[in-house]
Formats: structure tokens, C-alpha cells, sequence
């Protein structure tokens, strides 16, 4: 792949994680020999002597906060060009240089940044795997980050208009193009949340299948779970349940499902775990509404009605 659009990187190790670094930032790559290791007031394990400079470096696996690196012959420091003054990042290993198609460039998907450090500039699709790109102008310790008071809730794609009422005429569920919807439970323990049940549009959930591998997002907010390769593209993994406010637990056991949503106004991707009990049910649907006392946060959600005995919660998706 030589063709001038193409995207040269390298891939760099922080203990086993490989991750995507663009050629444009990379001034050098030294041994580990030449680093000569002593602890700095920033974070600082060290400083190559290269060019006449004598370069910082930080470790990838601290700024990234995963495991601690080992020591290894392995080990190399990237010395990386920077507007200001040269640094360098000791890694666990490094690749030759490669390239990818711009079609195998993604952005990072907006739900998976967590605003206070935001250390990944997207996402590339690599011989079927996804690589984390990173972002070294805000790896550095004097990035200027923006202090965000709710990284959480500000990073989820809201459903239009925000919070819609779900009842229609007669008291029954709105109806919608398809006139159908897809209802599920979530993996998690009955216990505050009881056996709440969800629902969504079946035109918003184009795919249901098992659960699939996925690659974790270092500093991510708390209830992303990672990314998932979903038809060659990232999708982000959440835990619909943390998300929505509930405090129990995934339960880790069983023969479960992942749902692949796509949000109502802007389109973007989630996938998110159930059980496997999933129906599909048509509308009109009779029910009365519900909004006593649910132990979720009524700002992400369209609606919740009482169905047959049962409670429906639609998400703000």
C-alpha cells in the first residue's frame, strides 16, 4: 500500500495493547540503552541525549494509566515532533511501519472520550482488528484539557429533542414507520432495579448476535466497556444499565446477547449486552404510564409504561 492518500503509522506496545501512532509525529526512534533513567517532578522517567537536546520521556503505560512495563531489551523511546520542543514516549515494542487506506480511518467514537483525557484521536481498522489512534498533544503532561464536570452524561448522543413522551392517543404506546418494537432485559442481578424490561424501535437495532471480542479504551468513562468490530467499523460497548443509573451488577454467567443500536438523531453506533430473551412486538400496544419511583435517571429516558403486568423502559437513545 504506497498510494499517496494512505496513512503511514507505526504500532506501539504499552505492556500487551498495541496502539496506532501516526509517522508525522515521529522525530526518531533510540534503544533503551540510551535513555538514561531518572525520575522527574512530572512524571518524567528519563531523558535521551539526541540532536544536541536532552529530551523527556514518559512512559506510554503510565500516561495511559494500564500496567506497569517491564524492562526489556525490547523497549523503545519514540522521540516525537512537537510544536514547542521535542519528547519522547518509552514503549514495550514497536512495528514497522505500515499504512491503511483513509475507508480504514475512523473518528474516535464520541461516547467512548472521556473530555478530561482525551488521549486517542480515532480509531483504524488494521487486518480485521481495531487499533486505537493515539494523540500525542494531549498525552503530554502540559496538555491543556478542558475540566469537565459530567463526562459521563455528556458524552452520550441524546435521542431528539431530548426527553419524548412515549403515550399516544387511547392510552397507548406512540407507534412509529415500522410499527413494531424490540423489547429485552439487561444481564443484570434483580435486586434494586427489579426485572425491568426495555424497549426500543426495531428500525434503531440492526443487528442482534453473540457477543463479540473487544478492545479496552484506557481512561474511558466508566460504563464503556470498549470497542467492538462490528461489519469493519468501531462500535462503541456500553453497560446499558451503569449508564441509565442502575447501581446492580452485570451478571457475568449465561448465554447472552449483544444488541447493536443505532441512536435516533445522529445516527452513531452502541452495542450493549441482554439476555437472550428478546421479543418483537407490534403496535399499537395497550399500557398505562409509569414514573413512580424507578430507580433510574429520568433525564435518559423517552418514557416507561406498565404493559400486561409488565414495565417497559424506553431509553433516550
Amino acid at each position: 500500500m504506497t498510494t499517496d492518500s494512505a496513512l503511514r503509522f507505526i504500532r506501539c506496545w504499552a505492556g500487551e495493547r498495541p496502539y496506532a501512532l501516526d509517522m508525522e509525529w515521529v522525530r526518531s526512534i533510540q534503544r533503551v540503552d540510551q535513555l538514561e533513567r531518572s525520575a522527574g517532578t512530572r512524571g518524567e522517567i528519563g531523558w535521551l541525549k539526541t540532536a544536541g537536546m536532552r529530551v523527556p520521556v514518559w512512559a506510554l503505560s503510565e500516561r495511559l494509566e494500564t500496567a506497569v512495563s517491564e524492562e526489556s531489551a525490547l523497549q523503545r523511546v519514540i522521540v516525537l515532533n512537537d510544536a514547542v520542543r521535542p519528547w519522547g514516549i518509552l514503549v514495550d515494542r514497536v512495528s514497522q511501519v505500515t499504512a491503511v487506506t483513509p475507508s480504514n480511518s475512523f473518528p474516535m467514537p464520541k461516547l467512548a472520550i472521556n473530555p478530561e483525557k482525551p488521549y486517542f484521536s480515532g480509531v483504524l481498522l488494521w487486518q480485521d482488528a481495531l487499533l486505537l489512534r493515539l494523540k500525542p498533544d494531549a498525552l503530554h503532561p502540559d496538555a491543556a484539557i478542558a475540566s469537565v464536570v459530567d463526562v459521563e452524561r455528556a458524552a452520550m448522543p441524546m435521542a431528539a429533542n431530548g426527553k419524548v413522551e412515549m403515550v399516544g392517543e387511547n392510552g397507548r404506546l406512540s407507534t412509529d414507520e415500522s410499527g413494531q418494537i424490540v423489547v429485552f432485559k439487561l444481564p443484570i442481578r434483580p435486586q434494586e432495579s427489579g426485572d425491568l424490561s426495555f424497549a426500543l424501535s426495531i428500525t434503531q437495532v440492526p443487528e442482534v448476535l453473540d457477543p463479540m471480542p473487544m478492545i479496552p479504551i484506557p481512561n474511558a468513562p466508566s460504563y464503556v466497556n470498549g470497542l467492538i468490530n462490528w461489519r469493519n467499523r468501531p462500535v462503541t460497548a456500553i453497560d446499558m444499565g451503569e449508564w441509565l443509573g442502575l447501581t446492580d451488577k452485570m451478571e457475568k454467567h449465561g448465554r447472552l446477547r449483544l444488541m447493536i443500536v443505532r441512536t435516533m438523531e445522529s445516527g452513531a453506533l452502541i452495542g450493549f449486552l441482554t439476555r437472550p430473551s428478546i421479543q418483537i412486538l407490534r403496535l399499537p400496544l395497550p399500557h398505562h404510564p409509569r414514573d413512580d419511583g424507578l430507580p433510574l435517571d429520568s433525564n435518559l429516558l423517552r418514557g416507561a409504561v406498565k404493559s400486561k403486568g409488565e414495565t417497559i423502559i424506553i431509553p433516550a437513545l
